[in-house]
């Protein structure tokens, strides 16, 4: 029983760091494409547009201000 626990929590660990690491990677990229559609869809005649986003960690895209 014990060795069960210690496999599934094991493999809760292994979930969570690569979801984490997968959000470090894809969050910044997914929020500028996500900010470059509102923005051209909102100002059409503002042409082509430039987002970068530079966050780390990456939960501080979510609570920021």
């Amino acid at each position: 029983m014990l060795k069960k626990t210690l496999k599934y929590g094991l493999y809760s660990v292994i979930l969570l760091i690569v979801l984490f690491t997968a959000g470090q990677v894809l969050g910044p990229h997914l929020a500028s494409w996500y900010i470059k559609r509102e923005v051209t869809k909102r100002c059409p005649e503002c042409g082509r547009i430039h987002v970068s986003l530079d966050v780390f960690p990456f939960g501080k895209l979510f609570f920021m201000d």
